[in-house]
């Protein structure tokens, strides 16, 4: 009997079990088992040199985290907890541990049309064996009882699920990438012409977490008119882990209707939290500001971990 289609939790867990041997195969290897040296400390805009070759030229968000530099700031610790707490120890080592062997990654995603499916890909870029891996995958996957099958796409074995309709996917374009997703997005994105073209405009790649949006017309039917109004949105922080957001709008007229909506739905959140002193705090260190058809909104990552400790 053919598999429903899984829910996003199920795929979630999938994408965890992927990790974990991610982060078991990078500890337990020895150097001379690697092909080729990679450095997690190189610069950020030299990994995503690279990286970017396996983001499709259609995804309407990317958004992209440099692991090394991310280690570095108070945001790392909330992480380090949340996963900790949820028994993901090894996870945490291969990511955030001294001996961090996960460099980059990046969610790539199309939202589709009408009532199609969404394309998504995971893009971790690290140091990889193949044989290990694979072999280590089908393991971890058989516990689940998740079965994969393995066909050649333009010189990449693609590997994917059995008994689903919408099969999950991975495969191993070089050997510091590996591609995670549904199987038809994989293989679109290796079919692709050498040169793709409309690329979603991203910040310079210089900080630990960046990325861009552009809306949909079916995004749009899901937001409420002054978030619809939103054309592009570019996002970046900085090493001090201040989020610095600009978005653009079609008209100046606009971006004033975004800047009071977000406006009032901060001083509406502040009202909900009344009395909790951390949460106004965080509250008050986002700006919201602007001219013409931009909105720019800047806030302080370094307040998520209080602002998530305490309802």
């Amino acid at each position: 009997m053919m598999r429903k289609k899984y829910s996003i939790i199920f795929k979630i867990a999938i994408l965890a079990i992927l990790l974990a041997a991610v982060a078991f195969l990078f500890k337990d290897s020895s150097d001379t088992q690697r092909p080729t040296p990679y450095d997690v400390a190189m610069p950020t805009p030299k990994k995503f040199a690279e990286l970017k070759k396996w983001i499709a030229a259609d995804a309407d968000f990317v958004a992209v985290v440099d692991f090394h530099r991310l280690a570095k700031t108070p945001l790392s610790r909330f992480l380090e907890e949340r996963l900790l707490s949820r028994g993901d120890k090894t996870i945490v080592d291969a990511v955030f541990g001294p001996n961090n062997a996960i460099g980059m990654a990046a969610l790539a995603v199309n939202f589709g049309k009408d009532q199609g499916p969404l394309s998504a890909i995971v893009t971790i870029q690290a140091e990889l064996k193949e044989p290990d891996f694979i072999d280590k995958i089908r393991q971890e996957l058989a516990n689940e009882n998740v079965k994969l099958s393995s066909e050649l796409v333009e010189g990449v074995f693609v590997y994917w699920e059995e008994e689903s309709e919408d099969p999950f996917a991975m495969a191993l374009p070089g050997p510091h990438h590996l591609l995670i997703g549904s199987k038809s997005a994989i293989v679109s994105l290796l079919e692709r012409p050498p040169e793709g073209s409309g690329h979603l405009p991203l910040p310079e790649p210089d900080s630990p977490f960046f990325g861009a949006l552009r809306t949909s017309e079916r995004m749009k039917r899901l937001f409420p008119r002054q978030i619809a109004s939103v054309q592009f949105a570019q996002f970046a922080s900085d090493d001090a882990m201040q989020l610095h957001i600009g978005v653009e709008c079609a008209d100046e007229d606009q971006a004033n209707d975004l800047r009071m909506f977000l406006s009032g739905m901060k001083a509406l959140y502040a009202l909900q939290g009344d009395g909790n002193e951390v949460l106004q705090n965080a509250i008050d260190t986002v700006v919201i500001r602007g001219e013409g058809n931009v909105v720019q909104i800047d806030a302080p990552l370094e307040q998520l971990p209080s602002l998530f400790s305490k309802q």
